[in-house]
């Protein structure tokens, strides 16, 4: 699931962030009951931030295990941790 959102939720918790050639991307959880929302902001050099609401989560564990693949994915990508 991918939901872009014009406005990005100002109630979101930052868990990774990533940059690679002056991009940034975060990964932030927002909490709404009974569920976690995963959100991807990405920041291009020169435009506005997007967010992208990537996945409805049902606990904790499913967020980290997902996250841990993201780092993963971003690393063989050529991101690095900012």
């Amino acid at each position: 699931m991918a939901d872009a959102s014009d406005e990005i939720p100002t109630n979101l918790k930052e868990l990774l962030h990533y940059q690679r050639l002056g991009d940034a991307r975060r990964y932030c959880l927002r909490v709404t009951t009974p569920r976690l929302e995963l959100w991807r902001v990405t920041e291009l050099e020169g435009e506005a931030p997007t967010a992208v609401k990537e996945a409805d989560l049902r606990s904790a564990d499913e967020a980290l295990e997902l996250l841990d693949d993201i780092k993963r994915s971003l690393r063989a990508d050529g991101w690095r941790e900012a």
